[in-house]
């Protein structure tokens, strides 16, 4: 976290509030994981970091769902 924001590892992904108010954990683990599995078959750009980084997000909000 940076001045309110979320970042992922890699810094390819980030959260503020805005993303929150309309999703709750459980939609935020199915909208990364289906668009990791989007970009893993699209292979564009640097397709691997941005899947590996959306798997990741996908993986932090399943943790929080399960809390």
């Amino acid at each position: 976290m940076r001045d309110g924001t979320i970042y992922s590892p890699g810094g390819g992904l980030w959260f503020g509030d805005s993303h929150f108010g309309d999703w709750n954990p459980s939609q935020m683990h199915e909208i990364f994981t289906q668009r990791a599995e989007r970009i893993t078959k699209a292979q564009m750009g640097d397709w691997q970091k941005s899947s590996h980084e959306n798997q990741e997000a996908a993986f932090a909000a399943q943790q929080v769902a399960d809390l």
